[in-house]
């Protein structure tokens, strides 16, 4: 069996789906369109529930459309593995499998007659070892053949996901990758030949041999930023050695200043690309905010690790915060830093104007979101240190 597009052909590992339990049997018999007839006995592997499983095959056409055809069967079963026996499939047509159910299509043909088994098996975590630090796991999967992958050629695998998936994880869609387990190596390796459709809402990928597979992607925010001033705050941890000369080159030519507020000395450094010295080069913070002037409009992808505690250490006088949590207002965050807040301030970048929020005194109307994204000016009379949860 040859290995293509990067994906090197491995000896198989069980990991932890050999102890799960195996339960429930449904019998089908298909017709083909032709007089051979293809059955599948369907064991079902208890691991994540669902509802169904939908499985299509299509003898020639392997595009045809799945969802108006008449090769598609229902199992009801509470189960995210399906197993089928005594696949029949003749040499140069086509096999579909559409398990919409555990979020998986699988298209492949052979070049010789095959009688095989396939296995697709869902999981909630990982079934062997972790995924590369700095990424996500969307999913896990697993498809076997057993020997059957010897003949097999033209796999297309996709997985595919929904937006709520992305967005409990903060994964933007470009940030999407695919993995696969080599067992010889025992570490998960990114695929070469993949792709993402964005407006069906899955990751293709080509394959030359089966494994387990991981839908993963690094967390990342997209941030519109406006012409002239606009004070943000990252909501990703970008790790060490991010400096206002990276912010710069991320956000491209129009980026003509980046300042930070040092609250103790109550005044801005200010960093030019291409002009400031390394000194005025300083470290971009998750629990900081920053102003930052564009000569153009520009958007850029924040990319970094959810950020789980933060400590925000305030300084008498004004500060400059980020907050990288969803679900609070300014009457929220007063509440939290205590009596010692006067005054919680939002920059409005389209009209270049303040709106200040004042603990006790402010009308709702006065009480904004806290974004992540977004930097707030807060005005505390005494130091203070929070931490939170």
């Amino acid at each position: 069996f040859q290995a293509e597009d990067g994906i090197r052909d491995v000896e198989r590992s069980r990991g932890l789906g050999d102890v799960y339990k195996r339960q429930g049997i449904a019998n089908v018999s298909i017709p083909w369109l032709s007089s051979t007839t293809i059955s599948f006995s369907w064991n079902i592997t208890e691991i994540n529930p669902w509802n169904k499983s939908l499985v299509a095959i299509s003898s020639r056409d392997g595009d045809a459309d799945l969802t108006n055809n008449n090769f598609t069967i229902v199992v009801p079963f509470n189960a995210s593995s399906v197993m089928g026996e005594s696949v029949i499939l003749k040499a140069g047509e086509y096999l579909i499998l559409n398990c919409t159910d555990v979020d998986v299509w699988l298209n492949l043909t052979s070049r010789e007659d095959l009688r095989a088994v396939f296995t697709i098996s869902k999981y909630v975590s990982s079934p062997v070892d972790s995924i590369p630090q700095n990424y996500t796991a969307i999913k896990f999967l697993e498809i076997d053949a057993g020997n059957a992958t010897q003949t097999l050629e033209d796999i297309e695998l996709r997985i595919y996901y929904s937006d709520e998936e992305l967005n409990e994880s903060s994964i933007d869609e470009r940030m999407l990758v695919v993995f696969y387990w080599n067992s010889s190596t025992s570490s998960w390796v990114e695929c070469e030949n993949y792709g993402v459709n964005y407006d069906k809402n899955y990751l293709w990928v080509k394959l030359g041999h089966f494994s387990y597979f991981s839908l993963a992607g690094m967390p990342g925010f997209l941030m519109n930023l406006f012409t002239e001033w606009n004070l943000i705050a990252f909501p990703l941890d970008p790790g060490a050695g991010y400096n206002a000369s990276t912010l710069a080159n991320e956000i491209g030519g129009a980026c003509m200043y980046i300042s930070r507020w040092d609250p103790i000395s109550q005044s801005y450094t200010t960093y030019i690309p291409g002009v400031s010295p390394k000194e005025y080069d300083f470290e971009i913070k998750v629990n900081e905010g920053y102003f930052i002037y564009l000569s153009a409009p520009a958007d850029f992808l924040v990319v970094g690790s959810i950020v789980s505690e933060i400590e925000l250490r305030l300084y008498r006088g004004w500060n400059i915060i980020g907050w990288p949590f969803e679900g609070f207002t300014a009457k929220d965050l007063s509440a939290l830093i205590g009596s010692s807040v006067k005054y919680i301030s939002m920059w409005d970048p389209l009209t270049d104007s303040f709106t200040t929020y004042i603990p006790g005194i402010s009308p709702d109307e006065y009480n904004f979101p806290i974004e992540k994204g977004k930097g707030y000016f807060v005005y505390v009379d005494q130091e203070v240190v929070i931490v939170w949860p």
